[in-house]
């Protein structure tokens, strides 16, 4: 489950941040997760497992969990100021020595 979380979902989701997707297209993403797990955990359809059951056996959300947590996740980043550069002669304030201590300045 590791090599999935690692290796398919990080190259299947890289820049699904700014994605912009229609409803078929999330549930075609959705459909192919779980088909995927259901392949791992070798479970097939005549097993009558539901998809519920299947993403709990992998510890892993839906898809569309997933996609949500993921652009929330760049919301909040975009939506922080902007780290100002330090001067090039070095710090105007001689109590500002790194960049710790610039952060908290800042917040």
């Amino acid at each position: 489950m590791q090599v999935y979380q690692a290796c398919v979902l990080s190259t299947l989701l890289y820049g699904s941040e700014t994605w912009t997707l229609y409803s078929c297209q999330e549930h075609r993403l959705n459909s192919l997760h779980l088909r995927k797990l259901w392949r791992i955990l070798g479970i097939s359809w005549q097993d009558l497992v539901n998809n519920k059951s299947v993403l709990a056996m992998a510890g892993l959300p839906s898809m569309y969990a997933l996609l949500t947590q993921r652009r929330l996740c760049w919301l909040c980043m975009a939506s922080l100021p902007a780290v100002p550069a330090p001067p090039a002669s070095g710090p105007s304030d001689p109590r500002l020595n790194s960049f710790n201590d610039i952060m908290s300045g800042n917040i």
